[in-house]
């Protein structure tokens, strides 16, 4: 089994105390499935609902509450390796979309809870968001494999795109007619908008033209407006997981036209030539140096 290492809610609110964490996952695994915390306590073998409970609340308590695994080893007394192997499970079966909805929903309740606990405390009021994005949960999704679904680069191009959407005021009244979209003062609202907010909405138009109608509809709805893959699956009539996977292929192109892919260590483009080591370029017609083409 690949080591796994789910990446934690990235909202910038501090990870709250561990044994409260598993408590509060426990508890919301108990709640929804129907299944007493006593039984997710108990330290032997239990049947198939009962362990499904305690994997759901293994899971929320280290991707949502951000409880390390080796945390956890004690409020749920179980070692590591078994809690790793129930957060990935969990992960696999996420793959179906039905019990994928049910973990998404809990997930909100529980990044809900952290928040208010935290705005409770005085701690990380600002940094945190209400409406977590579905990229952010998105990010922390792992495949069979451990890897991450998305790349840094991905998520940080869709961040960069509600970025610039947010700041450019985009959300009352949009419509998904980008060529309708003010680009200038003299543009329809231009006036009543700031240069700043013009700007952020000439970079969307530059974004979503980069990465072309058959795939700019999915990223708006998914970074923008907020919308989980379910729900546009089901809004667009697309096949079941369609949309993930239309997801990354834009965001992959969103990352390419922000240069990003640049910045993750790729290597930078580099001016090449043909010719022998020793040739030298033309300039103004004046031979520089060695031998040239007959033809130029």
């Amino acid at each position: 089994m690949a080591p796994i290492d789910l990446q934690p809610a990235r909202d910038g609110v501090p990870p709250i105390d561990t044994r409260l964490g598993c408590r509060l996952a426990r508890e919301i695994a108990s709640t929804f499935l129907d299944v007493p915390v006593c039984d997710i306590d108990r330290p032997t073998r239990a049947i198939a609902p009962i362990c499904e409970a305690r994997h759901v609340a293994m899971y929320l308590a280290h991707v949502v509450f951000q409880i390390p695994l080796t945390g956890m080893a004690g409020p749920f007394g179980r070692d590591r390796t078994t809690i790793a192997y129930a957060v990935r499970r969990i992960e696999d079966r996420r793959d179906d979309a039905e019990f994928d909805a049910v973990i998404e929903r809990l997930e909100r309740l529980g990044t809900a809870i952290r928040a208010a606990l935290q705005r409770g405390s005085g701690r990380g009021e600002a940094a945190f968001n209400d409406d977590e994005s579905p990229l952010a949960r998105l990010a922390r999704r792992r495949g069979r494999d451990g890897a991450a679904f998305l790349t840094a680069q991905e998520v940080e191009a869709g961040e960069r795109l509600r970025g610039h959407f947010t700041r450019g005021q985009l959300m009352p009244g949009i419509s998904q007619r980008w060529d309708a979209q003010p680009r200038g003062q003299g543009s329809r609202g231009g006036g009543d908008v700031s240069d700043s907010a013009i700007d952020a909405r000439r970079r969307v138009d530059a974004a979503i033209g980069a990465v072309g109608p058959e795939l700019s509809g999915v990223l708006l709805d998914f970074c923008c407006f907020l919308k989980g893959l379910e729900t546009i699956e089901r809004e667009r009539q697309w096949p079941v997981r369609s949309a993930k996977l239309l997801l990354k292929a834009g965001l992959g192109v969103l990352a390419r036209h922000y240069g990003l892919d640049r910045q993750a260590g790729h290597r930078e483009g580099r001016i090449r030539r043909w010719g022998t080591a020793d040739s030298r370029p033309t300039i103004g017609g004046a031979q520089g140096g060695g031998d040239q083409p007959a033809d130029g």
